[in-house]
């Protein structure tokens, strides 16, 4: 990629920390972390993560969850699908 150049991955989270070494190695940073939790009190189940070819910047840092407190879906989880589902 060229230096701006970005790409995002769906990664979990055992390899995080493993994977955003090898792309800072590579001369990629963070642009933005997306943690994607099953429910509010757990820990992300997924990471999407873009990654920026060149300078650092401040990283956009957000918290999803599939599910609310009490179990319902959450509205963004509904919203993220609303494609797919009946």
């Amino acid at each position: 990629l060229a230096d701006g150049g970005f790409f995002t991955v769906c990664i979990p989270p055992e390899v995080l920390e493993t994977f955003q070494k090898e792309c800072l190695f590579a001369g990629f940073t963070t642009k933005e972390m997306n943690m994607i939790k099953s429910v509010p009190e757990k820990g992300p189940k997924r990471y999407v993560i873009t990654f920026k070819k060149g300078k650092p910047e401040a990283t956009i840092i957000n918290t999803y969850c599939m599910r609310d407190a009490d179990r319902s879906v959450s509205q963004w989880y509904k919203d993220l699908m609303q494609d797919f589902l009946l």
